[in-house]
Order: structure tokens, then sequence, then C-alpha cells
């Protein structure tokens, strides 16, 4: 939508001041009125978009520009087709015998203003319709690009979109994408995956990244973690551990992603001792990966992040929980931007 906007919006600025230095140079365009009404009306769409933009992405201050670029925007395309009023003080000068002139309905100033609130309404009911169909469809979560794999097994996401809100309550959507079974990290290792509890199948992550799409846009939050083993007798080690394993998808999603979406990395640690563990730990040794749909330049994306994976087990029932890992109740639990800022 931001492409379309400012495309719109150049368009219509290189159109109207060529109109104006063809008056200026005594050159007026045939049926030029009616071309400038055209540029108007795109310009009045694109003010429109620039709102439905602020709404959107929660931009600064969103809510009052989104409702000032939303009445702005609607009406100039008005007063583009035609609809004036003078209340507003926006009647154009244009003669009387002007066909274009005559043949257009001017409304009262309460009338007129009555039209713009309903317009403004109608334009926020959109815009919250618009956004929560963008929220609840699946846009497409880093999916495979091809049946064909020269791995073992067919690799595969399952995910959950979840709606949260920050600290400051900004909204933030993210949509928490788990590598699941039979992919797993191998027991110590930051570098290999394997489809089975012990390790003996494995492959490269890098592999198995390279079987989905490389073209999302969308910034990337990839999530460190370790399973329980040492992870009382030597707890750093085992944070060590899901940092390095969080450095690796860095590097791997900084390479594979060719549109260069902001990356960010967050490390849970290790599975914690006093949760419910397994014997084969390998179900807590996940490759994660979390997709910020909205909400990227929320005044505080950690605590964002945090209520959202809290919310994805606790309300949506998600078959990931993050509350396991020994970093998620403390300080050092922080998303961290690391490439393409």
């Amino acid at each position: 939508m931001i492409y379309i906007t400012f495309s719109l919006l150049a368009l219509s600025a290189v159109g109207i001041g060529f109109l104006f230095a063809c008056k200026g140079l005594g050159r007026p365009i045939k049926h030029g009125h009616l071309i400038a009404h055209a540029f108007f009306l795109i310009f009045g769409s694109a003010i429109f978009l620039l709102g439905a933009c602020f709404h959107s992405r929660s931009w600064p201050y969103d809510a009052f520009f989104s409702t000032l670029f939303y009445v702005l925007g609607a009406q100039i395309s008005l007063w583009s087709i035609g609809i004036t009023s003078e209340i507003l003080g926006n009647l154009p000068h244009t003669e009387e015998t002007n066909e274009f002139s005559r043949s257009r309905e001017t409304i009262s100033g309460p009338g007129f203003t009555l039209a713009l609130v309903i317009v403004a309404l109608v334009a926020f009911m959109s815009g919250n319709l618009l956004d929560k169909l963008s929220w609840s469809r699946d846009v497409g979560f880093i999916k495979q690009v091809s049946a064909e794999t020269r791995l073992p097994e067919k690799p595969d996401w399952v995910t959950e979109t979840v709606k949260s809100v920050d600290r400051f309550g900004k909204e933030i959507v993210v949509e928490i994408g788990v590598l699941w079974d039979p992919y797993r990290w191998v027991r110590g290792s930051t570098k290999y995956v394997s489809i089975d509890d012990f390790g003996e199948n494995r492959s490269s992550v890098e592999d198995v990244i390279r079987n989905f799409q490389n073209d999302e846009k969308r910034p990337i939050i990839v999530v460190g973690t370790a399973s329980h083993e040492n992870e009382e007798e030597n707890p750093e080690r085992e944070i060590s551990r899901a940092q390095e394993r969080a450095d690796a998808l860095v590097a791997v999603c900084g390479e594979h992603f060719i549109n260069r979406p902001h990356i960010y990395s967050l490390n849970l640690g290790a599975f914690r001792t006093e949760r419910r563990f397994s014997v084969f730990s390998a179900s807590e040794r996940r490759v994660i990966l979390l997709v910020i749909k909205k909400g990227e330049d929320s005044l505080d994306l950690t605590s964002g992040v945090k209520n959202a994976l809290i919310k994805a087990k606790a309300e949506q029932g998600f078959i990931f929980d993050a509350r396991d890992y020994s970093l998620f109740d403390t300080d050092r639990f922080k998303v961290v931007p690391r490439l393409n800022f």
C-alpha cells in the first residue's frame, strides 16, 4: 500500500505541476480543467490511502493522522468531482459558461459536512475491516517452494498468528513459526538439525532453510533455545548454546532472504528443569522463527513479542510455550536488532 500511495502522490504532483506550467507559458491543454480535476481526484485518493497507511501500520500518532488524512482525502476527492461547499471555503474559481461547472452540483454546508462525516466513518470502518482481514488471512509463513527435496523428510512449519500489545498499549501482530517434527537441533550442536532423537540422520540448518521461499520482506525474529541437560550444572553454557543457535539462524536468514528484511534475535535460554520435560529432549530444541506482521515500529518490541508469546500458549493453545525457558522471566529476555538495519 505504501508504494501505491506514494506513486499516486508523485503522479498527481507531476500532473498538476505540468498543467500549471503549461498555463503559465500560455499553452493551455485542451480540456485542461477535466484533466486537472482527474489529477486532483488521484491526489485526494493518495491522501486517503496515506491515512490508511498510518492506521494499518501503527505509525506514530496514527489515530490523529489517519483520521486527518481520511477526511482531507475525502474532501479533496469530493471537490475534484464537483461537490463543493462554501462553509469549507473551497469553491474553485471557474467561468460561468464552463460546461463542467454548469453540470456540477453544489450542496449546502451542513449537508456537505454530514457527507464528510459519513465518508470518514465508512473509511474508518473499512480500515478496521481491512486490517482484521489482513491479520486473519494467511499470507504465507516462509512456505516451502518445492515438493522435492534432498532432505530425508519434508520440512514444514507449525504456525500461530497472535495479536497483542506492548507495555505501552501499542498493537503488534506476530506470526510464530516452529519447525515441527521431525526436525530439531542436534543435541550439543549449533549447526545441525536431525530427524531422530539421537542426531544420527542430520542435516545442516542451511539445507533446511533453503527449502523455503526466499522473498520474505517482513521483519523476522530468530529464536535460540537449548534443552534441559546440563542446565543446572552449567546454565551459562546452555544459555550460550542457545545464543549460538540464534546467531547461526541470523547468518542463514541473512543469506537466504533476498529482500533483506530486518532480522532480530531472541535468546530464550535453556529449558527449565522445574518444568515438565521428556526423556528425549529433542522437542525442547526447536528451530523457531517469528515474523512481525504489524508493529515493528512499536515503542517496545521486546514487551510486545513477550506478550504475544504468552498469549499464543495461554489463550490460543499453541504447541510451543516460551515460558518453559530460563531467560523468559528475566531482564535478559530481549529482542535485539541484528541485520539489515
